[in-house]
């Protein structure tokens, strides 16, 4: 019984340092994609290509965005957890 206690608190803090990483990595990404369609806009190329690519940027960072509010939400959620262990 103790090793399955040991076990699930590896793993739980395992998670934790998966999401924390996971975290930081969107954040980064949704900076670069913000920078790259910024950069992208200032170009003042108007051809019909590019502002569609900035349009799909722009879309992609919006769903990053929502990916990283959900997992806010569930790292909130499940926060009293770190408590425990």
């Amino acid at each position: 019984m103790v090793i399955v206690l040991l076990r699930t608190r590896d793993v739980l803090r395992d998670a934790r340092r998966v999401s924390s990483r996971a975290a930081e990595s969107l954040g980064a990404l949704q900076a670069k994609a913000e920078l790259a369609a910024m950069k992208a806009e200032r170009v003042g190329d108007d051809t019909r290509e590019l502002q569609e690519s900035v349009a799909r940027l722009r879309g992609s960072i919006a769903q990053l965005a929502v990916l990283r509010a959900a997992l806010a939400e569930v790292d909130a959620l499940f926060g009293w957890v770190r408590v425990l262990l």
